[in-house]
């Protein structure tokens, strides 16, 4: 009986101690997809270029999450800062994407903190990175990054998407762990 306690004290502290937490801002989710124009810089075509220009900004063909609950959907629009990826300058790029909520007073700002070239041609570019999304009263998440740039000449496009890092949930994990050593300490009794 006494270990029976034990064993249910024990997992009310467990229980306690992983839900009882501090306030935070909201969280952020979903994923926001877009496409503009766009021109490179550096020589030659795309399979020359080392940074972008972007001229018009981004419309965005597709959101969920946080981006639909601040009324961001298809046809929305926003900006986006000329960078160069090789290497990546200034790095971070602060505010590198930024839409306002509809309607406003908030937006939401993406820094892109690292970027890489997955495949480079003369008539494409993939880039893909990681960094850091936040919105006017949310919080901050880790966001991955990815564009496809295609076109030869004057006519390039690009279509990009940033959707949240997949991160293991360390107190699930601590959890499961604990859930497993009471089934173990029961089984010995």
């Amino acid at each position: 009986m006494r270990q029976f306690n034990f064993m249910r004290g024990a997992a009310l502290v467990l229980v306690a101690a992983f839900s009882l937490g501090t306030a935070q801002a909201g969280t952020i989710s979903g994923v926001l997809e877009f496409t503009g124009e766009v021109s490179a810089i550096g020589s030659g075509g795309l399979d020359g270029a080392v940074g972008l220009s972007f001229t018009n900004g981004f419309i965005t063909t597709f959101a969920d999450g946080t981006f639909a609950t601040a009324g961001i959907a298809a046809g929305s629009t926003g900006s986006l800062e000329d960078f160069f990826f090789d290497p990546l300058s200034p790095s971070p790029v602060l505010s590198f994407l930024t839409i306002d909520f509809d309607p406003g007073p908030g937006k939401f700002s993406f820094d892109l903190e690292a970027v890489e070239i997955a495949d480079q041609g003369e008539t494409f570019l993939v880039l893909t990175g990681t960094g850091t999304l936040s919105g006017t009263g949310l919080g901050s998440e880790s966001y991955d990054f990815a564009m496809s740039i295609d076109g030869f000449g004057d006519l390039v496009a690009f279509s990009g998407v940033i959707s949240p890092t997949v991160i293991p949930v360390p107190g699930a994990l601590v959890l499961f762990g604990s859930g497993l050593m009471a089934l173990g300490l029961r089984r010995r009794s």
